[in-house]
């Protein structure tokens, strides 16, 4: 619509007395949902000063860091709210801790059973099977696991995350 158009639909008798209500929440599931639908490459230009501020990637990208930031953004994207969450959310990425994570309690009771461990085992195998993993390769040595061993749900991911 036009300024003009919009202009021509208001009308100050339609205006309510109650006050506006500013939603946090619904603003954040509104951003979020944005983001979600924005490419990679999109938002590496709308999030790129959040990865050279934070000393991740140069101030000015060469052609190849875009690509490959753009690739990762959009592996990201779905587990942030905000764009300068971003760089924190990419820890597993930009940083390696020295010891392994640990593995929570409720993960642990899990691969105590012969289904968490028949899930762990058939994830470690297919994944020593390739010799590049990508989102999508993930994706499909997930859903092998899942016809192997029948497992779904917290059965299938927790003993694959860790969480």
């Amino acid at each position: 619509m036009s300024l003009e158009e919009i202009t021509g639909l208001f009308d100050l008798t339609r205006v309510q007395k109650n006050p506006a209500i500013f939603d946090i929440a619904k603003l954040a599931w509104m951003n979020r949902t944005y983001i979600n639908k924005t490419a990679g490459d999109t938002l590496v230009d709308k999030s790129r000063m959040f990865f050279a501020d934070a000393g991740l990637v140069p101030a000015q990208l060469d052609s190849g860091t875009r690509s490959w930031l753009a690739q990762v953004i959009e592996l990201m994207k779905t587990h942030v709210d905000h764009l300068d969450q971003l760089p924190a959310q990419m820890g597993i990425i930009f940083g390696f801790e020295t010891s392994p994570p640990g593995i929570e309690p409720a993960v642990r009771e899990l691969l105590k059973k012969p289904e968490g461990q028949a899930v762990a085992r058939e994830f470690a195998r297919l994944v020593e099977e390739r010799e590049v993993l990508t989102a999508e390769t993930y994706r499909e040595i997930v859903a092998q696991v899942k016809a192997a061993t029948h497992q779904k749900g917290r059965n299938l991911f927790h003993p694959i995350r860790g969480r």
